[in-house]
């Protein structure tokens, strides 16, 4: 058996696999987040089945049992426990996305086991606060993220959020794909949660109340399809983060708007 150790937002995970090019391939993959070996707070175990049929899974499908996530489809066959380890058997080609796949949803429950929250979202750091702008698929996350200059790029897709003192921390996570930005280990208490809209015109319109909540529950992966929604969980960040819908163009305009703030 070989392994590695990762942290993302403080919570730290040991990966344990018998195949050693998969480890390698891990190491390189999420380089910006390997730690030194030591005590891990999380085993996570991958098995790889050569005697499947290969499958093929963009976003396996999960199912939620009391504290537990299932997995189990042909060739994708695991187990995430909240309080303890998590476990996956995997027959691919490409056992890398799924092993990377597996892991984002290991990361979901143990930051809001951790009193977090993972979200959809570019998380971009500027004069050492983080805005972060999130919302569907194609809304903007990576153009954002791409006219930011110099800024500090967390991660252009998945954020994870922490409670900190009377605050909120974003952290960058290691999950992304080649067409995106090489995210961060770095943090930044987060200044506003900004819901990107497409417009011809570059302005901020509040977002409260109900309306806020129902949007960023939207933009959490994992999570929102529990048996409990987070709607507590983002009713406590949005008690102290301002959140605006951004009305943006596919250029650096929309920074002149933010730094009003």
């Amino acid at each position: 058996m070989t392994e590695l150790y990762m942290a993302v937002a403080g919570i730290r995970v040991r990966v344990v696999c018998a195949d050693y090019s998969l480890i390698d391939v891990l190491k390189v993959r999420y380089r910006h987040f390997i730690v030194e070996p030591g005590t891990a707070a999380y085993d996570v175990h991958f098995a790889l089945d050569s005697k499947s049929p290969p499958q093929t899974y963009i976003s396996p499908a999960f199912a939620y049992e009391e504290h537990r996530i299932i997995f189990d489809l042909p060739g994708y066959s695991g187990i995430i426990d909240r309080d303890d380890s998590a476990s996956l058997q995997i027959a691919s080609e490409t056992p890398t996305n799924g092993v990377d796949y597996f892991l984002r949803v290991v990361f979901a429950l143990l930051s809001y086991k951790s009193g977090g929250l993972m979200i959809h979202a570019a998380g971009i750091v500027r004069n050492a606060r983080a805005f972060l702008f999130f919302g569907h698929s194609g809304s903007g996350k990576t153009t954002v993220a791409r006219n930011s200059g110099n800024d500090l790029v967390l991660n252009d897709d998945l954020i994870i959020l922490m409670p900190e003192d009377t605050h909120w921390r974003a952290y960058g996570s290691p999950f992304t794909n080649p067409t995106q930005i090489q995210p961060t280990q770095e943090s930044a208490p987060v200044a506003a949660l900004l819901r990107l809209v497409h417009s011809p015109k570059v302005y901020l319109e509040p977002l409260e109340g109900a309306a806020a909540v129902a949007e960023l529950v939207s933009s959490v992966p994992v999570m929102n399809s529990s048996p409990a929604p987070p709607l507590d969980r983002c009713r406590q960040i949005l008690l102290s983060v301002p959140a605006y819908r951004l009305h943006l163009r596919p250029d650096p305009s929309f920074w002149s708007v933010i730094e009003e703030l």
